[in-house]
């Protein structure tokens, strides 16, 4: 936790830095080349943290990055990390693939309890 914490203390000092310099919001791809960088400078004694940020790419469409332990990223429209990650990737490509074939089609929060069980 304590790793957890230490990097969110980093991420909203340097993010308030960048807002305090030029006077802007902080983009999404500045944020994700930000951790990139704090978790690569601690390459050696890396942060336990398993990170995924979330947000809204200059297309408008919803976009995940998600890290290794060093800082290498990957992006993705869906993707899981932590414990849970095999798990819930699992689900999240079944109803991303069910989606495609037809794109009406939502699923609640009942229909993916029964995917779990």
């Amino acid at each position: 936790v304590s790793d957890i914490n230490l990097l969110h203390e980093k991420l909203k000092n340097e993010i308030f830095r960048q807002r305090y310099l030029h006077n802007t919001k902080v983009k999404l791809i500045n944020i994700v080349y930000l951790i990139s960088s704090i978790l690569y400078s601690r390459r050696f004694f890396p942060f336990y943290a398993f990170n995924l940020i979330t947000g809204i790419d200059e297309h408008g469409k919803g976009i995940n990055y998600s890290y290794d332990a060093i800082g290498s990223f990957d992006k993705n429209q869906i993707s899981a990390v932590g414990h849970f990650q095999s798990s819930a990737q699992t689900i999240l490509d079944f109803i991303k693939k069910e989606k495609t074939l037809n794109e009406q089609k939502y699923f609640n929060i009942n229909h993916t309890v029964s995917l779990i069980k």
